[in-house]
């Protein structure tokens, strides 16, 4: 799964991976130096190499 968010805390975008259901990280993808809140809401999509297909995680399973 990847995932993409705002944290408004620290003022940073991140990104989240998790591979196979058990690694997980987080990239900051953008830190300080950011003057407002990005226009976009937290999204992700799961990978499922098996079938390669690509499905949409809904939002309420995202972080906060």
């Amino acid at each position: 799964m990847l995932a993409v968010f705002w944290e408004s805390a620290r003022r940073r975008v991140i990104a989240d991976l998790c591979f196979f259901g058990t690694y997980r990280t987080r990239v900051v993808l953008a830190e300080g130096g950011i003057l407002m809140n990005p226009p976009f809401e937290p999204q992700a999509h799961r990978y499922d190499l098996a079938t390669m297909s690509v499905e949409p995680v809904p939002r309420s399973l995202l972080p906060d």
